[in-house]
């Protein structure tokens, strides 16, 4: 069954240079928010199957418009099959 799965995580300090990435192992099909903007789907089963791609998982970068310096970002992540989103992961 389809699962939201729903978090926050805080905004690096405005001197972090990099990227903030979210990285979605684990999960199958679905969308992600992060502060209420549609970041896009994505999609993680091999064509024709049911079972996730593996290893390599998905990654989003979260545009840096939404992440200012001490700010809680809320992400909400809809996953169409109901994944575990134990592996689920941002990375600064």
């Amino acid at each position: 069954a389809p699962r939201w799965l729903r978090g926050t995580f805080p905004a690096p300090s405005s001197s972090h240079e990099g990227r903030v990435v979210l990285e979605l192992d684990g999960l199958v099909r679905g969308r992600v928010r992060v502060g209420g903007v549609d970041l896009g789907g994505y999609d993680l089963r091999e064509p024709g199957t049911r079972a996730a791609t593996g290893a390599d998982g998905t990654r989003m970068s979260v545009p840096k418009r939404l992440v200012s310096d001490g700010k809680v970002l809320e992400i909400d992540i809809l996953d169409e099959t109901g994944a575990d989103p134990a592996k689920v992961g941002v990375r600064f």
